[in-house]
């Protein structure tokens, strides 16, 4: 008989790249992880991953067969899900969202969520990049910005503003800039930036415009970008629920703020075509009521 177990364990390997990762995530030795690949690559007669000492890769053939099979694996979770008990969904949800607006919003609300629904366990996956939620198996995302991906399922819970700021004693070195185009006389200070150069959206009296600017610092973490800042080592744009709290201390100052007479959309979404399981449908709820209840405004 099969024994899908494998099919799993082999899917693990692949998504946590080696033996070891697979085995610390789904809890086993990593000799039997090893174990129940080998029988698989023994049933179907084919070599799914080359292994070295120093790394494991996937075959031609193992690639193929891992995504083929991926997809089976979710539907199996979400038959799961349709026999979770009605009165208290069990299992585990993973979500993911940037760092700082988790720190802010999300661990509280998710801390909350677990007195409520203490046999579902929350798994949040805190990171800057954009996160591919079929290949890497997460139910929920938080995302700011237009949606380019029609294959998530959208639901608005909020607006964040943007603020471009500097400290009190830069100003005071440096001067204020007065229009978007004095900014290339600034140091700014980047999230993201490509080859030392960042983007920035900004409004002028022609209209909206993009504003490429040079960093003299860069970084994917908005707090990281904020303490820059109050260092006074350059101008720095913000998420108001990253900085708010410093402007109000006077750490921080706005500059430009009709450079940003607008509001960024705030998201909750999960895969499209997809059965959501008890556990993912319940978390997703609480999350929209909540932080549609709370605004999510910083302005």
């Amino acid at each position: 008989m099969r024994d899908w177990n494998e099919v799993a364990v082999f899917e693990a390997v692949v998504r946590q790249g080696g033996f070891t990762a697979a085995a610390q995530a789904l809890g086993l030795q990593k000799s039997t992880v090893s174990r129940m690949v080998a029988r698989l690559e023994e049933r179907l007669g084919v070599r799914l991953l080359e292994r070295t000492s120093r790394q494991v890769s996937v075959t031609p053939a193992g690639r193929a067969y891992v995504e083929r099979c991926a997809e089976g694996l979710r539907l199996l979770e979400a038959a799961e899900g349709d026999v979770e008990p009605l009165d208290e969904p069990v299992g585990t949800v993973r979500l993911t969202a940037v760092p700082d607006f988790a720190q802010r919003f999300l661990g509280p609300l998710v801390g909350e969520f677990s007195k409520a629904s203490p046999r579902v366990h929350v798994e949040l996956v805190l990171t800057t990049r954009i996160v591919d939620l079929i290949d890497e198996r997460v139910d929920l995302a938080i995302r700011s910005g237009p949606l380019p991906d029609s294959s998530l399922v959208a639901r608005r819970v909020g607006t964040a503003r943007r603020f471009l700021v500097a400290s009190p004693g830069y100003l005071a070195a440096h001067g204020r800039p007065r229009s978007v185009d004095d900014l290339s006389r600034h140091a700014c200070l980047g999230y993201r930036a490509t080859e030392g150069v960042v983007a920035w959206r900004l409004f002028t009296r022609k209209g909206p415009k993009t504003v490429r600017v040079k960093a003299r610092l860069s970084a994917d973490d908005f707090e990281v970008l904020q303490a820059w800042a109050r260092d006074g080592l350059g101008i720095a744009m913000l998420p108001g629920f990253v900085c708010e709290a410093a402007i109000e201390a006077g750490a921080l100052v706005p500059v430009l703020e009709r450079a940003l007479d607008d509001e960024v959309p705030l998201f909750l979404v999960h895969p499209s075509g997809r059965h959501l399981p008890a556990r993912v449908r319940v978390l997703r709820d609480f999350l929209v009521e909540r932080l549609a209840h709370a605004g999510a405004r910083n302005h």
